[in-house]
């Protein structure tokens, strides 16, 4: 009796199913399911839910995978753009020659050290030609400031080569070579082992004696205004100190440069811009007094800027790079004076002579020569 009853009803509900599936598929979706899950559950057939995602439309998963994966989308279209804008900023924006010079002045007032190459008259790159001269010095700045230049000066084919080391605690020079054609009083070539290599030093004290500018005095501020060899001032400013002097630099317009006649060009292979300047001596004049006592610097304390009035602009060219914004060379257009500037930040540790003799006697051996 029971598998009889069971029988009708498994056909009555296959029926069902049949008739549901054809008359429901007029009805809105949420009603159809409503219509059909009792009777599938009776029947054993699958669920509802599975009903549900079986006739779930397969653009649905694809709208959610893709959804699921459009912020990485948004993330690396994100990031392209940022790295476009910075190369357009890099290749455009940063490289504007007004930018540049301005950027120099800053940097150039922000460097723990610098190498200077001075070259004048004849003077090559593979050393000092007849009545010339060339000079390299590495200077650095901050709690061990200090200097170190080799000199070579070549006169009447004469050509003596010198090393100088300048710190606060004085002042060591020797003569690396001397190479003369001069005789003694016995016609032999003149001896000069008494002061070749011989190490000797100057005490600040001395050096104020005799009115002698130390070495690194000499580097900073020049050997004497209105120019004085540094046509820009290089150390390693506080901030606070930078950002006045640069104010003060700006406002009396100590450097006139003419952006309309830069000229693009490479310099060690890297972008150059070259810029005609003009400085105004009277305002570089106090540019430099204020930069001396900045390094606390007294050379220039008694110093009149005023005193130079009506003293005639000095024409120069700035080549500087223009990635780094860092100076490279000056060139002046009324001699043959040029100087170069490299290894910007780099710091020699310097070893001071040991052994030395005084200036004074340095001085007696070298007249004992002539």
């Amino acid at each position: 009796m029971l598998e009889v009853s069971w029988g009708i009803s498994s056909v009555w509900l296959e029926r069902s199913i049949r008739i549901a599936e054809v008359g429901s598929s007029s009805l809105p979706y949420s009603t159809n399911l409503i219509f059909r899950c009792p009777i599938l559950r009776l029947s054993g057939r699958q669920s509802c839910y599975n009903i549900h995602m079986s006739k779930t439309p397969s653009a649905f998963l694809d709208r959610f995978a893709a959804n699921r994966r459009a912020p990485l989308y948004l993330y690396a279209a994100g990031a392209i753009l940022l790295i476009l804008s910075i190369w357009l900023w890099w290749a455009k924006v940063s490289i504007d020659p007004q930018r540049v010079f301005r950027g120099m002045l800053a940097n150039s007032l922000s460097t723990s050290g610098v190498t200077f190459n001075l070259v004048q008259g004849n003077a090559n790159t593979d050393g000092a030609a007849p009545d010339g001269s060339k000079e390299v010095v590495q200077v650095q700045f901050g709690a061990h400031a200090a200097a170190h230049a080799r000199s070579t000066l070549t006169q009447n084919n004469n050509t003596v080569t010198t090393e100088a080391i300048g710190t606060t605690a004085g002042d060591y020079t020797r003569y690396l070579s001397i190479k003369t054609a001069n005789k003694d009083k016995n016609g032999k070539p003149v001896d000069v082992s008494a002061v070749q290599n011989v190490w000797a030093k100057t005490t600040p004290a001395e050096a104020a004696a005799n009115q002698n500018t130390p070495l690194f005095t000499q580097v900073v501020l020049g050997i004497g205004l209105p120019l004085g060899s540094v046509p820009m001032p290089m150390a390693d400013l506080t901030p606070a100190q930078r950002a006045a002097l640069l104010q003060q630099i700006q406002n009396d317009n100590v450097y006139s440069p003419d952006f309309a006649k830069v000229k693009k060009g490479s310099a060690h292979g890297r972008l150059a811009y070259a810029y005609p300047v003009t400085l105004q001596p009277i305002t570089y004049a106090r540019m430099m007094k204020t930069f001396a006592g900045d390094l606390g610097l007294h050379n220039l304390d008694n110093f009149d800027p005023n005193s130079l009035t009506g003293a005639q602009p000095i024409e120069l060219t700035f080549v500087v790079d223009a990635h780094a914004r860092q100076l490279v060379e000056v060139d002046y257009a009324t001699t043959s004076y040029k100087e170069t500037y490299s290894n910007y930040g780099a710091i020699t540790p310097l070893q001071l002579p040991t052994q030395t003799i005084t200036n004074a006697e340095l001085q007696k051996r070298l007249a004992a020569l002539e």
